[in-house]
């Protein structure tokens, strides 16, 4: 069915796929590797790049654009403006979740290079880290996942946050240009664990969801 609003019904039909789908992403196995672990990192990825980049794109939350859905979507444009403001360990998406953030002193471009990047980060989900990225705003954090997504720029960890090939994925690094403006030029490396990517983008989903229904009560 063709939607009649767009970017209110979206975030419905993920929410859709994430609860049809999930559950056989956990039991599917790539035949040659099976001891690997199931592809739950794969699924995750591909639903954060629906959930995340067509609705900031559409929305034009982040920069000042008159082709986007912001005209014909006022509340909802403000509404997730205002959340996204705030201090992301704030926003109502954030969660309890296993999320962090180290920046690199330098602009990080090769994927042959972010492995040792990451691997000079000391304690990836250390306080720290997970305090500097709650600082950030949830704009800089949507925007900094939204880049690195819209690039590839997306990298399978382990549990203790290494790149070993051939060992299960459970955790997702996403490798952005640092566009903050809080320090030299650099990038981000935001890390977040499978299951809390998973939790993340349905409270994200939810969130524009519940967003999107006073407006389309006014269409």
């Amino acid at each position: 069915m063709i939607p009649a609003v767009f970017t209110y019904d979206f975030p419905e039909r993920c929410i859709a796929l994430l609860d049809a789908l999930e559950s056989p992403a956990r039991n599917t196995f790539l035949p040659a590797h099976g001891e690997t672990g199931p592809l739950i990192t794969t699924f995750a990825i591909s639903m954060a790049m629906p959930l995340i980049i067509v609705p900031i794109e559409r929305l034009g939350t982040y920069r000042n654009a008159s082709k986007q859905d912001r005209a014909h979507l006022p509340q909802m444009y403000e509404r997730v403006k205002r959340e996204l403001m705030k201090p992301f360990g704030q926003t109502c998406f954030r969660g309890n979740g296993r999320w962090s953030l180290a920046t690199t002193p330098h602009i990080v471009r090769a994927p042959a290079d972010w492995a040792s990047a990451i691997d000079q980060v000391e304690g990836l989900f250390a306080p720290r880290h997970r305090q500097a990225l709650d600082n950030l705003s949830g704009s800089e954090v949507l925007n900094g996942l939204r880049h690195a997504l819209a690039h590839g720029s997306i990298a399978y960890l382990d549990e203790a946050g290494r790149w070993e090939p051939g060992q299960e994925a459970k955790i997702v690094a996403f490798i952005a240009t640092d566009r903050t403006g809080h320090g030299p030029d650099g990038s981000n490396i935001f890390c977040v664990s499978q299951e809390d990517l998973l939790l993340f983008l349905r409270a994200w989903a939810g969130f524009l969801m519940d967003a999107g229904r006073d407006e389309h009560l006014v269409l």
